[in-house]
């Protein structure tokens, strides 16, 4: 489309446009012009001139001490009067204005809050819930441990399912352990630390209770640092024997059979579960937020005798809202896991 003028009244006079001079003027009207130093000054919107010739002139400058002339930023300078409206035209442009122009930065959108709304918890596999007063801490191939709530006592029951070869097992329960792991010739016990109140004066730190029980009945209990807590313990029973423990802190603290430090490590996330097959070690912690509001999980398999990591992937489930039930190891020593929606998986 076009745009047509508006018409211009007879009587309309049309300013004449500024002439440019000829480059001989500038020149000499250059010359004219006293060399001026920028100094630190200028920040604060003055400069100095080096000439020193001219105490007074224009409405913008000032005396200075040494014959300077000090001049307000953005003024021009000149020692005849009669060219200054020329200069101050053509020269206007090479100042800087007073006023800094700010900086338009770009809007960004907001960043959406993560969707991830399923965090689970840590849990011990193969263990009843623990609001039962007779419970299964653990229940494996080799044999079962039980807590029992009486009436004047707490303890706690170790049964091989062969009971020819080994014989049942009964201490008392000091601590509350609601942990358990269990292997042919040793077993363990971890509870979380309790403060006293006005049914249970109990007062103690997370608590890591191990005994063996193949030749001697040797038996020790380890008191973590004060604000660690167990999460779940594993047993392994390969060319020796050991006992792991997974902490609030991401740490896996592995001890021997007779309670002697073996090893210890961090993990990339909160733990979720953690099992033993000889000298293998698999844990399965959270790694970040998930997609659509599902879980994050990985698996690592670790072999403790070697110290080395020999497996560590994603761990899939079915549904944002899956969540891992149990975790342990196949017949031939593969890493192996129950999801919510019933599916046994193979790593």
């Amino acid at each position: 489309f076009c745009v047509w003028p508006k018409p211009l009244p007879d009587d309309y006079k049309q300013k004449p446009l500024p002439q440019v001079p000829p480059t001989s003027q500038l020149q000499a009207t250059a010359q004219t012009i006293p060399t001026t130093t920028t100094t630190t000054t200028l920040l604060e919107n003055t400069s100095t001139t080096a000439a020193g010739k001219k105490e007074s002139g224009t409405e913008n400058s000032s005396a200075a001490p040494n014959g300077a002339l000090t001049v307000k930023r953005g003024t021009i300078i000149d020692s005849d009067d009669e060219d200054d409206n020329e200069t101050e035209n053509i020269l206007t442009s090479t100042f800087v204005d007073e006023e800094a122009v700010e900086e338009q930065r770009p809007i960004m959108a907001p960043i959406p809050s993560s969707a991830h709304t399923f965090t689970q918890p840590p849990f011990q596999p193969s263990s009843t819930p623990e609001e039962d007063a007779k419970r299964f801490l653990v229940w494996n191939d080799f044999g079962c441990i039980i807590s029992r709530e009486e009436e004047t006592l707490f303890a706690i029951d170790v049964e091989y399912h062969n009971k020819q070869t080994y014989h049942p097992v009964r201490i008392n329960d000091h601590f509350g352990y609601s942990m358990g792991a269990l292997s042919t010739t040793f077993f363990a016990l971890a509870c979380p630390s309790h403060e006293p109140t006005e049914y249970d004066k109990r007062d103690h730190p997370s608590v890591l209770f191990g005994r063996n029980t193949h030749k001697s009945n040797e038996q020790w209990t380890i008191f973590f640092p004060k604000g660690e807590e167990i999460q779940c313990i594993a047993v392994g029973s390969g060319s020796v024997t050991f006992v792991a423990a997974a902490t609030n802190r991401n740490f896996i603290r592995i001890y021997s059979n007779n309670g002697v430090v073996k090893g210890f490590f961090c993990i990339a996330g909160s733990v979720v579960s953690m099992a033993a097959h000889e000298d293998k070690l698999f844990v399965v912690h959270h790694s970040g937020s998930g997609v659509d509001g599902g879980q994050n999980l990985v698996g690592a398999c670790y072999n403790v005798h070697t110290r080395k990591l020999l497996e560590r992937t994603n761990i899939p489930l079915c549904t944002p809202t899956s969540s891992i039930t149990w975790v342990g190891f196949s017949e031939s020593g593969a890493p192996v896991f129950a999801d919510s929606d019933g599916y046994l998986k193979m790593l």
